[in-house]
């Protein structure tokens, strides 16, 4: 349904008669659309289009607010701004399911070695104890993840995993040494937020890099493709 905004945009394109003759309708709106109560012609009086708009959330919410509008522009013949109105709502509630319905995280290894995925909707349960070694450097370490709910993916090189959680996400990636026996990885990132719906790549320079939406899984933000070759 069209937000507050967007009923704040429409009132506000009416001229000052038609404005008047908006708030005429409200005051009476028993008589427009049945089920809603009027609201008193003294509080809509001298409103500009922005006061009348947040009344009207007050009296009818946001989806009753639109309903009225609607109803009141077309009594008025302005129904090019009723049918903007309307395209903008539907675009909105189109929008919003989406975003409910949809909930897929993809990771896409490009890193050419196996990655391990650690991830949880709770940032505080990432805690891990960590192992430096000795002589490759601060990011490569032995982790361990000391609370047993944390999620665990490991994701095989040149492959994706296919997370089906509701966000946000926290992650922790880390890419398996070429000595797959010594224990030890490559740090990517940790306690990363990964909003709902978005997805990312492990790149082969072992960067995280943000997909692009609506584009495969192996193209990031930028316009670059990580597909293995």
């Amino acid at each position: 349904m069209a937000s507050i905004d967007q009923l704040f945009k429409t009132l506000d394109e009416l001229k000052s008669a038609e404005l008047s003759r908006f708030r005429t309708y409200l005051s009476e709106v028993d008589s427009v659309v049945e089920a809603f109560e009027p609201i008193p012609r003294g509080k809509l009086e001298n409103s500009d289009a922005t006061d009348v708009a947040s009344k009207m959330k007050q009296a009818y919410g946001e989806e009753g607010s639109v309903k009225m509008t609607l109803t009141i522009l077309r009594k008025m013949n302005l129904n090019h701004l009723a049918d903007n109105l309307e395209s903008e709502s539907r675009k909105s509630h189109a929008q919003g399911e989406q975003h409910e319905e949809s909930t897929i995280t993809h990771v896409a290894n490009g890193s050419g070695a196996p990655v391990q995925l650690y991830y949880s909707t709770d940032i505080r349960r990432l805690r891990r104890e960590v192992v430096p070694h000795s002589t490759r450097g601060d990011d490569t370490v032995r982790v361990n993840f000391k609370d047993e709910t944390v999620s665990f993916e490991r994701i095989p090189r040149d492959r994706f995993a296919k997370l089906d959680i509701r966000g946000p996400i926290y992650v922790s990636v880390y890419v398996e040494s070429n000595s797959s026996s010594d224990g030890y990885v490559q740090k990517i990132v940790e306690k990363k937020e990964v909003p709902n719906n978005r997805s990312f790549i492990v790149t082969k320079d072992y960067h995280f890099k943000w997909q692009a939406l609506g584009e495969d899984i192996w193209q990031d933000e930028q316009g670059e493709d990580h597909k293995p070759r």
